[in-house]
């Protein structure tokens, strides 16, 4: 019977690897497909890191968006911008989200977690498109169509 040099054609790998895990401690395996699936995982972990990150900077964006659009909104509507206007803006997506825990909260143990972070991001990626394309009859129209996007894009969020 072979052994594991023969097989694999490599002077420098035997039955017994020694491996370095994701938090720097040194980890006999005994077995080639330890060594891979420890690889895989030590992969998996940045990789979950990476997308997390990600994750976090689109919902810190999406929630302080609006407080930079803030004076620009005063300057070019200065007469249906509001402070009321302003506030709905900046709350509708806190609100959104808190809507959002709630209900995907409740979904995502009945329907399952893959589910629920499908339907989140297709509320995620409507309300902002509702946003971004926001226009009206008037300028308040549009306001209120930007509040409506934004509590949309929230609720996703929230999921």
């Amino acid at each position: 019977m072979a052994n594991n040099k023969e097989i694999l054609g490599d002077e420098k790998l035997t039955a017994q690897e020694i491996i370095e895990t994701n938090d720097g401690q040194r980890q006999r395996i005994s077995s080639i497909s330890e060594a891979v699936q420890a690889r895989i995982t030590r992969v998996s972990s940045i990789f979950m890191v990476l997308v997390a990150g990600l994750a976090l900077f689109s919902d810190g964006y999406n929630a302080q968006i609006i407080g930079y659009m803030n004076p620009l909104f005063k300057q070019l509507y200065p007469d249906a911008f509001s402070s009321t206007i302003k506030t709905r803006l900046s709350n509708a997506y806190l609100i959104g989200e808190i809507f959002g825990m709630l209900f995907f909260g409740y979904t995502i143990d009945k329907l399952g977690r893959r589910t629920g972070i499908f339907f989140a991001t297709i509320f995620l990626v409507l309300g902002i498109i509702i946003a971004t394309a926001a226009h009206g009859k008037n300028d308040l129209g549009m306001f209120w169509m930007m509040i409506v996007g934004r509590g949309v894009a929230g609720f996703g969020a929230g999921g």
